[in-house]
């Protein structure tokens, strides 16, 4: 089977013809032995027989669903919308609106009234169609900032933010190892004028039969262990 070079597989650097990505992250001690399990939610994302992601949802501890987000796809695997769902109830859903060659030309959020929150301009995007950056307004045209994406290889390595004073507020710039796998995070974020930085490092433990990783740890700045995350995979017969 030949998979497509933008498909989420190839670049999540996915072994094998995955269905399902169970994770769920537990709490660590100093010396990286796993504790409770985080109390928000259980995370699985599903992907199609072609490689594309088209479903992401959180389970809490009882196995019961809380949220659910369900994505459509053009022809070419590109991302056409997406639709979330909290208690079963529609939320919020996002629309991407593409030229006649697929560049994308904007993305609106709507509320569960359909109402326009928000929507999304001058997007750019990679030779993947992996977006990297574009202006946000609220649905009344007020400008409130711009968001940037920055990938190594497909894989996503920081993200950033500017509000509409043009004050940079967010920026995250992380590296790969050799494997291809998110190895460190640099963390910058201003709140109410006071700028945090934190260092975050990714130590892949164990991983499946088929390559792909199962474990992993994440160290803050002194080294010492801050949350251990642990993923199930499904796969396609």
């Amino acid at each position: 089977m030949v998979v497509a070079g933008n498909s989420d597989w190839t670049l999540d650097h996915l072994k094998g013809m995955v269905q399902v990505i169970e994770q769920t992250t537990y709490t660590a001690d100093s010396a990286g032995e796993i504790g409770e399990m985080d109390s928000c939610c259980i995370g699985f994302e599903t992907f199609n027989e072609q490689g594309y992601a088209v479903k992401y949802e959180d389970k809490d501890r009882d196995g019961r669903l809380t949220m659910e987000m369900v994505m459509t796809l053009t022809a070419s695997g590109k991302f056409e919308s997406a639709t979330r769902s909290e208690g079963g109830v529609q939320v919020w859903k996002r629309k991407v609106t593409y030229d006649a060659d697929g560049k994308v030309l904007f993305a609106v959020d709507t509320d569960s009234s359909g109402a326009v929150t928000r929507y999304s301009s001058k997007i750019s995007e990679n030779e993947f169609g992996q977006v990297l950056g574009g202006e946000i307004h609220t649905g009344d045209s007020i400008f409130i900032g711009v968001w940037t994406r920055k990938y190594i290889d497909g894989i996503e390595a920081g993200r950033a933010w500017t509000d509409s004073l043009g004050v940079e507020t967010y920026n995250s710039n992380g590296e790969l190892n050799k494997d291809g796998l998110l190895y460190t995070m640099n963390i910058v974020e201003i709140v109410e004028d006071v700028s945090t930085t934190k260092i975050e490092t990714y130590v892949y433990d164990n991983f499946d039969e088929t390559g792909n990783w199962t474990q992993r740890t994440i160290y803050g700045e002194s080294q010492l262990a801050i949350k251990v995350e642990k993923r199930v995979y499904t796969y396609f017969e």
